[in-house]
């Protein structure tokens, strides 16, 4: 136990090196988040290419290379560069006792995710047979080419392998237990941003409420899907968008983490290019914010990451394009007319009303209601248009996506409702961000003040 706490401990200062590096000025429960999917993150995207250039998969160089590589950021910093002393947060003479049932409740499910996790082995289809399965090749063979005999290896880029893979050098041979640690710390990084904009009572209810819909409660006890990491690192890129655009005089630090995790969310799932939307807001934010040098160095960040999985299966002589090219030829055979488009349309239309709701529960109306009221009082705040940009983006990219799979390869939506809830949850915590900023809310917690006193 005191190995895999040691261990753990590099990864937290792997993670914390690259928050100190520069310079971030945060909650500490915020470098704490951070620091963790940090950590995670981007020891899996290095480490695949040390694997990639020795093809050696060995435990104990990979600790000794990250805890050198850990050393070496957190004394790399430039000369206006100082380490600060985290400091424990302040407790206040008068406790808010909401968000202290809020706390309870949280850490209350946590520890109940993890101990579900901990005795639950590895059960869904896809990680027996593709991201766990690789995991366990490299780490039985100690190779990382002997993935290529998996069927359909290449499918998924390699960051819920490379995490089995870490939690196997910890010792720890089930890797469901990561993901309630992931959104666990997402959670720490979703009440900072939050805390930021409302009172700590109603930052800690929407911190709630966000953490225990169900949608992505549930993923945070799967065994290495993808959709939950996916989920997380879009997220957490817009959420740091929308940091550079509420700023005053922005930071570089928050453009480096956006790009980062844009980057993380590319190096979890390759094909939905929902990616797109945080790209296209992020820049736009940097380029009314005068700072087109930032432009480069966010593109720069972004591709590093996204286009180390397209050049390993390249270089496997495996073009990653094929997959593509198959789509391109069969839209270029396809030929249809005005009513069967209309109908396809209709359909998908018709299969989106009835599959939101019942995938997002809760959220999905209170949503709908806070743009509403927002409507009619003309309440529009640009944090709120920020973030109803990102969820009108991402649900147009699914949807029209999912138009096009219809058109084009007659996909039948019902047969693949849980595929599709599980990808709607990206959208999870951007609505209750929305929801809990809304004018709405300040105007409530205001005048129960007011008659308080």
């Amino acid at each position: 136990m005191i190995i895999v706490i040691a261990k753990l401990v590099i990864l937290l200062l792997f993670g914390f090196s690259i928050v100190n590096l520069f310079r971030f000025k945060g909650r500490w429960l915020e470098k704490a988040g951070l620091s963790f999917l940090l950590g995670t993150g981007m020891v899996s995207v290095l480490y695949f290419l040390f694997v990639w250039a020795s093809n050696r998969v060995v435990s104990l160089e990979f600790w000794i290379i990250t805890f050198l590589t850990a050393i070496l950021l957190f004394n790399f910093r430039s000369p206006k560069s100082s380490f600060e002393k985290p400091t424990l947060p302040r407790i206040p003479i008068r406790p808010n006792l909401i968000a202290i049932i809020c706390w309870v409740g949280i850490m209350a499910l946590f520890i109940m995710t993890l101990v579900y996790a901990f005795y639950r082995p590895v059960y869904t289809p896809d990680s027996i047979y593709l991201f766990d399965f690789r995991a366990k090749v490299m780490f039985i063979s100690q190779r990382l080419t002997d993935i290529n005999q998996i069927g359909n290896w290449n499918a998924y880029p390699m960051f819920t392998s490379m995490i089995g893979l870490i939690w196997r050098f910890m010792g720890i041979d089930n890797p469901s237990t990561y993901y309630p640690i992931m959104y666990f710390s997402f959670t720490l990084i979703f009440y900072s941003v939050l805390r930021e904009k409302i009172s700590r009572n109603l930052a800690s209810l929407g911190t709630l409420l966000m953490y225990t819909t169900p949608v992505t409660l549930w993923q945070s006890q799967l065994d290495g899907m993808t959709n939950l990491p996916y989920t997380i690192f879009l997220c957490l890129s817009l959420l740091y968008g929308y940091k550079i655009m509420k700023a005053k005089i922005p930071h570089i630090s928050d453009l480096v983490i956006s790009s980062l995790f844009l980057g993380l969310s590319t190096w979890t799932r390759g094909v939905e290019p929902i990616w797109v939307v945080p790209l296209f807001l992020t820049t736009l934010v940097i380029v009314v914010k005068n700072k087109m040098r930032w432009v480069f160095i966010y593109f720069a960040i972004l591709s590093l990451i996204r286009e180390i999985w397209p050049a390993y299966v390249h270089k496997q002589y495996i073009s990653i394009s094929r997959g593509t090219q198959i789509i391109t030829d069969n839209v270029l055979q396809t030929q249809i007319g005005a009513a069967p488009f209309v109908q396809s349309l209709s359909y998908t239309f018709n299969s989106a009303l009835t599959l939101l709701p019942k995938s997002l529960g809760l959220v999905c109306y209170l949503f709908a209601a806070a743009v509403l009221l927002n409507l009619l009082y003309r309440k529009f705040s640009i944090d709120q248009l920020f973030f109803l940009a990102a969820v009108v983006g991402i649900l147009g990219v699914i949807f029209f996506g999912s138009l096009f799979m219809v058109i084009n390869f007659s996909l039948v939506i019902d047969v693949y409702n849980d595929s599709l809830s599980r990808l709607l949850s990206v959208v999870v915590p951007l609505l209750w961000f929305y929801i809990m900023t809304s004018p709405a809310w300040i105007s409530i917690e205001s005048m129960f003040k007011s008659s308080k006193s």
